[in-house]
């Protein structure tokens, strides 16, 4: 006999059904504990379990003394972001410090991956020195010839389309931002900075398939970065 799902992860489904709709727009105020409670007669502790994981999945908010409110990035707010280059891009030059295959990866490629990469290092410059990275590829994605002849192109994702056909702009991807310092002497070298200097650390991810294509780990000076997030809802 197949087992009945716990109520208070049906009322969750429920609930997230609605938020992912168009039903509710970001801050709008939520179903309160009373209302949960009326509406599929549940006791106060279930009502509570409902909205502590729908808290916990960042769909909504609860402030104490004010409510309970949509997170204004639930699932339904859909955002275009753009690198808004505060520099003349026409002016940026790549220079490649480094490229070679190595076995030694990152954890994002898992503790069972065997497989070589392509190992990169790269600086920006355009007046200056602005953005330090490094990037560990898939072996499959660029030869050993392609490497050689990099100094000449500013896009190592160029080189891979021609050599493998594959567009990684339109793969899936994830970028984080963060503010730090420079995390090694080198770095702050290639950027001609202090221990002190703040830097924009961006960590991106590109999958195909559940299958890492890239990862990369760079840091870039303030003054070169800038994003431009619109969201498409009314």
């Amino acid at each position: 006999m197949q087992k009945k799902e716990p109520k208070y992860l049906t009322i969750i489904q429920a609930l997230e059904t609605e938020l992912n709709s168009s039903k509710f727009k970001k801050n709008d105020p939520f179903y309160s504990e009373s209302d949960i409670k009326k509406r599929y007669h549940v006791s106060s502790t279930t009502a509570v379990r409902v909205l502590n994981q729908l808290a916990e999945k960042k769909y909504i908010t609860r402030i104490q003394g004010k409510g309970t409110f949509v997170s204004k990035f639930n699932l339904s707010t859909s955002v275009r972001i753009t690198d808004t280059h505060p520099y003349d891009i026409t002016q940026e030059t790549v220079k490649i410090l480094d490229a070679h295959l190595t076995d030694k990866v990152p954890s994002i490629y898992g503790k069972n991956y065997k497989d070589y990469v392509w190992s990169i290092e790269r600086i920006r410059e355009v007046d200056e020195p602005f953005q330090y990275s490094k990037s560990w590829f898939d072996q499959s994605l660029l030869s050993a010839e392609a490497i050689e002849n990099s100094i000449h192109v500013n896009s190592v994702y160029e080189l891979i389309k021609e050599h493998s056909q594959i567009d990684m702009y339109k793969q899936q991807f994830v970028q984080n931002y963060i503010v730090t310092t420079a995390p090694t002497t080198k770095i702050s070298k290639l950027l001609n900075l202090s221990s002190t200097d703040l830097l924009i650390r961006e960590e991106r991810w590109v999958k195909k398939d559940n299958k890492v294509l890239e990862y990369t780990d760079s840091y870039q000076l303030p003054k070169y970065f800038g994003l431009h997030i619109v969201s498409a809802n009314a």
